[in-house]
This record gives structure tokens, sequence and C-alpha cells, in this order.
């Protein structure tokens, strides 16, 4: 990775992309952390960090923000993480997935 690598993230408000985000803070990385909702963490660097808010199951959004963002990297960190729902919806859960793909 340079130091002028552009990391796409989604998932961001979750466990994993908090991480991320953290981890990535010092980086020279510029990073664009996205997930579904408003952002729940603080940005280390707004020069460097920004959010967007995406719903990953909205082929054309994606397909918009990658395309505007140009990243080097993606790290798909979205995933539908309560239980019960994956559980009895299992095909929403799984579509939600492959969509994401």
């Amino acid at each position: 990775m340079t130091d002028a690598s552009r990391i796409l993230i989604t998932g961001a408000n979750g466990l994993l992309g908090q991480y991320l985000v953290a981890a990535l803070s010092g980086t020279q990385t510029v990073v664009l952390a996205t997930a579904k909702g408003e952002r729940r963490f603080p940005l280390p660097d707004p020069e460097r960090f920004t959010y967007a808010e995406l719903d990953i199951t909205d082929r054309a959004s994606v397909l918009a923000l990658v395309n505007d963002f140009q990243p080097d990297i993606i790290i798909h960190g979205a995933a539908m993480t309560a239980p019960d729902p994956c559980e009895t919806n299992r095909s929403e859960e799984h579509t939600s997935e492959l969509q994401s793909r």
C-alpha cells in the first residue's frame, strides 16, 4: 500500500468498520467510510477521512460512489448483524450478501 492509497470501507458503523477506521488513522491513506444511516463514530482526520451513507443493496448507488471515489482498495465489512432477523429471514440476509458483491 503506497502513501497515496484510497480505501473504501463498507459497514463503517459496525465493530469491524470502526476498528479499521481507527487503525488507518495512523497512515497516510485517504479513507471513505460508508454505512447505512448516519455516522456513529468520530472521523480521525477530516482532511483524509470522509463518511457517506450507503445502502449496499442499491447497485446504482454503489457503482456511482465507487466511480466517484476511485478506491485502490475496497474493504467490504457490511453485513446484517442482528442474529434473530438473520435466522428468521435467511433469504433477506443471503440476498443482502449477494447484492453487495
